[in-house]
């Protein structure tokens, strides 16, 4: 009721304003300050609620800024994240650490927020008009619930990823969107923090965000991959990006040392002091190689010891703790752009017309950076890469002497300048809108949220059944050439076993939801054609012979039919959906009994490779039996011959015996001794012999053992 009496009053054009603007991260901070700037600027009373975690800049100068203290436990946290485990060095896990770690650090923020109930209870009375809130901690979009603005704009630094297409309601299929982590783990704990302050019957993030008039993305359609969307996704690509100034003395003293320059920079996340020290001498060695351009390196202690002892005798290099950024990239001498491809830096780029070497770190950085290169604007190299100079030196070679590169640059910079519709005066009259008529814009949103949430569920799920389909395809394959490769063949065989076990109870679920849909697709008709039995052309015709309002029935029939042919184009879609639906299970099916198949096949393959290693095996160890039992024998025929040899002297020496006197007997005994000791050192010599000879021992328990056995 108060909502509506509120709509109902007169509204003057200057609205007021609330922008959340948790300070973090620098690009977050920019966008969004800029965001406020431009409203102020429209003539607007627009108020900056920013909770202040880091000591950067606020990223507004002109709005009305209301801070909120950081929590000391989320200072440190983030400090923490930022000093550990490099995200230059981690691999795609880069999201799964940034979302674990960020958790702790907004839930102790909001914890600190919501101490504010004074504060709180102020804005509330406010009565604002809009409230324009980043999803990305969360606790900003909850604080809606509180301060009860009258509409509600959500905004997004890149584009959307992960949970937030569910939550706005559009469709994600994961083959151009495979972001499932996002920040599920923040949302997870600012939610408990709410709940249990608030009650159990806090709405979900889902439910708040369903309510919102208009999200705005920092995207820009020209330069970024063709994706489904809904019409209150606006793309305000470059607006992060501020007009770009004259440089100063300095400034252009270093842009006139050479011909050409080139600007070294990843962001505020990643510092280039942090780099390692095999990373930093690539780009000495890279600088070096290109004796006539200028490297202009954002590198944060340029009095450390690397910058002192080595970046310093390369003539061709000016280090700087801080650069005008977005001043240099305006700057006709500025070739190329050497950037890690955050959003703020990829737009920048793009405005002012100069190719990029993009070097993605983390987060959305790659899907940025992959899309300036399919539009031809750059080249990416893998930060796996970066130690090996000569990469580096390839392709920065070929964006500074393949004009192609530089001539897209500037059409596309062209191209924005002469957008219809700038994305400043898009961010004003979508604003302006919905405070004038956000009673409107929030019972539509809240009438189409569930059916939203549902559709886009289906839709979200699908897509996961897709994927999970080519994955398991894709995995199967992987598998199996290592089985080739190793000699576990059976246990891949089994891990195939359970996999198949997986993908069978992924049919049932597939086939579950088909019916499902089946069912909404049904139910759907019916209402279809109450609606149509309630406008029927029947009526509308009955009510003109009855003798009505002739112009009002004639009316009447008109849109009767209209709503007829729409009736009948739904109930046609539906009936294609279905069969859409049908044909993709049946795809599915199809695509489970090939892999069944296919993974029975690799089973018998694997199995016979196993075999026939075990009967190689088998041969090798006859050879060995047999050799052994050669040399025994060879071994026992020389002993034989041997002792008949030792067994004549013996005799001969008895006959001596005989013949001798009784004091020679002792002597004789003795020689008669020896003798046997050298018949015992012959044999001993003969095994010794052989097995010098490659023929495995009686001892050796690498062939022989089994032999004796």
């Amino acid at each position: 009721m108060r909502l509506e009496l509120l709509c109902l009053i007169s509204i003057a054009q200057s609205y007021k304003i609330l922008v959340y603007n948790i300070r973090y991260s620098h690009s977050h901070s920019n966008f969004i300050g800029n965001v406020a700037d431009i409203l102020v600027e429209a003539g607007h009373d627009v108020t900056s609620l920013i909770p202040t975690i880091s000591n950067g800049k606020d990223g507004t100068v002109k709005s009305k800024i209301i801070y909120v203290e950081g929590s000391e436990e989320a200072k440190k946290g983030l400090v923490s994240m930022l000093d550990g485990p490099s995200f230059l060095e981690l691999g795609e896990s880069n999201l799964l650490r940034m979302g674990f770690a960020l958790a702790p650090v907004f839930a102790a923020q909001c914890e600190r927020t919501l101490e504010e109930k004074e504060l709180i209870e102020q804005l509330k009375n406010k009565n604002y008009d809009v409230y324009i809130v980043e999803n990305s901690d969360m606790c900003g979009m909850a604080l809606s619930e509180l301060i009860k603005p009258k509409s509600i704009i959500m905004t997004v630094t890149s584009a959307l990823y992960g949970h937030q297409y569910e939550e706005v309601g559009v469709p994600q299929p994961l083959s151009y969107n495979p972001c499932e982590i996002g920040f599920r783990e923040p949302r997870k704990l600012v939610h408990e923090i709410f709940r249990r302050r608030f009650g159990d019957d806090f709405p979900s993030f889902e439910q708040i965000t369903s309510r919102i008039a208009y999200c705005f993305t920092n995207t820009e359609p020209l330069i970024d991959f063709a994706t489904p969307t809904i019409n209150r996704v606006i793309p305000l690509g470059g607006l992060g990006a501020k007009a770009p100034k004259e440089l100063d003395e300095h400034w252009q003293r270093v842009l006139s040392l050479r011909p050409r320059s080139v600007l070294l920079s990843f962001g505020s996340m990643v510092r280039s002091a942090n780099l390692r020290l095999d990373v930093k001498r690539a780009f000495l060695k890279t600088m070096v190689a290109f004796p006539d351009v200028t490297f202009i390196w954002k590198y944060e202690t340029p009095s450390d010891e690397f910058a002192v002892d080595e970046a310093a005798k390369v003539e061709n290099l000016v280090l700087t703790e801080w650069m005008p950024q977005n001043d240099l990239l305006s700057h006709d001498g500025l070739a190329v752009f050497i950037t890690h491809g955050g959003m703020g830096s990829t737009q920048e780029t793009a405005l002012r017309g100069v190719p990029a070497l993009f070097v993605p770190i983390f987060a959305d950085q790659p899907r940025n950076a992959g899309g300036m290169a399919w539009n031809r604007l750059g080249k990416v190299l893998n930060k796996f890469h970066l130690h090996d100079h000569t990469i580096i030196i390839a392709h920065l070679k070929e964006l500074l002497e393949n004009d192609e590169y530089r001539a897209n640059a500037r059409r596309t910079s062209r191209m924005l300048a002469a957008k219809p519709f700038s994305s400043r005066d898009q961010l004003i009259k979508y604003t302006e809108f919905a405070a004038e008529f956000a009673c409107d814009l929030s019972k539509h949103s809240m009438a189409a949220a569930p059916f939203l949430a549902k559709a886009t569920g289906i839709l979200v799920q699908t897509g996961k059944v897709a994927a999970m389909g080519g994955a398991a395809a894709i995995g199967t394959a992987v598998l199996g050439g290592v089985s080739v490769a190793v000699a576990g063949g059976l246990a891949i065989g089994q891990a195939l076993i359970e996999r198949d076990t997986e993908i069978k109870k992924e049919k049932i679920r597939v086939e579950l939801e088909v019916e499902q849909v089946k069912a909404d697709l049904k139910q759907k008709e019916l209402q279809a054609e109450v609606e149509l039995k309630k406008l029927s052309v029947e009526q509308a015709v009955a009510e003109c012979e009855a003798g009505k309002d002739a112009a009002v029935a004639a009316v009447r029939l008109e849109a009767a039919k209209e709503q007829e042919t729409v009736l009948r184009e739904a109930e046609e879609r539906h009936r294609e959906e279905q069969e859409a639906l049908a044909a993709q299970a049946q795809a599915a099916a199809d695509l489970l009994k090939a892999q069944n198949a296919d993974q029975a096949a690799m089973l018998a393959f694997v199995q016979e490779q196993r075999i026939n290693e075990l009967n190689a095996h088998n041969n090798d160890l006859k050879n060995i039996i047999a050799s052994t039992n050669t040399m025994f024998g060879a071994v026992f025929t020389e002993l034989t011959g041997i002792i008949g040899v030792q067994s004549a002297h013996i005799t001969r020496l008895q006959e001596d015996l005989r013949a001798r006197t009784p004091v020679a007997i002792e002597g004789m005994l003795i020689e008669l001794l020896s003798l046997f000791l050298k018949l015992y050192t012959a044999a001993v010599d003969v095994i010794v012999l052989r097995g010098n000879e490659g023929v495995p021992s009686a001892f050796d328990s690498s062939g022989s053992g089994g032999a004796l056995m």
